[in-house]
């Protein structure tokens, strides 16, 4: 298997060769380091071409500042691989990182998405697990679309096979008016409504690093946590339409839940709600609610 790093960076200059360096020394190396510089303003090319002009397995490509969506497009139309590993320029791999997911993508020959728990490391410190056990988290169009289930991570924490990022990619180039950043909502909630099959790794083989500049960190004024929302719909519904699905899927919310090997409890609270809003009659859907919690305690068992 093929494997291609694809790292976003913009004025992370400080971080992005050490993000560059974590994936060179990986037990299992990636085929291709892809670095799309989005018009960094700072010491960053600089940097990257200082420590990395003469290794042949990093490429850096360089962009006008376009914003994290767009430089994701660039990203994987240099790409080459069969397995294709996110990493933004300000985080960066345990060495395992790739080793781990690669097993996965092995073993699994149906699962097309594999993310992992990660760590802390900078402002904050301590391990981040979505979930309390490895295992398959099935496919979940129905979550996405009509629940909004979030089944992935961070971006760094995200690999997908070839066959999914050809499906998912390139990205409307609309949805960079909407944020700067925010690139793996594409990811993450496009793959769940294409009906791609994921799996979550335990094992926070990520390091992300908390700064106070981190999207996830910054205190949004109203406009723009509606942008990201109105992101959020623009993504669920350009794949919904792109997968030709029917609303009357929604009656199959029990089936889909089902996919998942080790169900949490909030994936248990998830599918519960999507079973009750369905529209079935109201005794069939109290009789799927109670074979959802069969379901449900039976994995945990497992």
């Amino acid at each position: 298997m093929r494997i291609s790093v694809l790292i976003t960076n913009c004025n992370y200059g400080q971080y992005v060769c050490e993000a560059i360096q974590s994936a060179l020394d990986q037990t299992a190396q990636p085929d291709e380091i892809i670095i799309v510089d989005d018009g960094s303003t700072d010491d960053s090319i600089q940097r990257i071409e200082a420590a990395f002009s003469e290794n042949n397995l990093v490429r850096l490509v360089k962009q006008d500042n376009g914003g994290h969506i767009t430089a994701f497009n660039t990203a994987i139309q240099h790409s080459t691989g069969d397995i294709i590993f996110f990493l933004d320029a300000d985080d960066y791999y345990a060495p395992n990182h790739i080793e781990g997911c690669l097993n996965v993508f092995k073993q699994e020959p149906k699962v097309d998405f594999v993310f992992t728990a990660y760590q802390y490391t900078g402002d904050q410190t301590g391990h981040v697990f979505r979930f309390e056990k490895s295992g398959s988290k099935g496919i979940a169009p129905v979550a996405a679309y009509f629940g909004r289930h979030w089944a992935g991570g961070q971006t760094s924490t995200l690999s997908v096979r070839k066959r999914l990022a050809e499906k998912i990619f390139p990205y409307p180039k609309a949805w960079a008016s909407f944020t700067k950043g925010h690139g793996e909502v594409g990811l993450v909630h496009g793959s769940s409504i294409l009906g791609a099959h994921k799996y979550y790794l335990k094992a926070p083989t990520v390091y992300y690093r908390s700064h106070g500049k981190n999207d996830d960190q910054q205190i949004r004024s109203a406009c723009s946590s509606y942008n990201i929302e109105l992101l959020t719909f623009s993504v669920i519904q350009h794949y919904w339409d792109q997968a030709g699905l029917s609303p009357l899927l929604h009656c199959k919310a029990l089936s889909e839940f089902r996919t998942i090997e080790h169900p949490s409890k909030e994936e248990l609270k998830v599918y519960r709600k999507l079973i009750l809003s369905s529209p079935q009659p109201l005794l069939k859907r109290l009789e799927q609610v109670i074979s959802a919690w069969k379901h449900y305690k039976k994995r945990q068992n497992a």
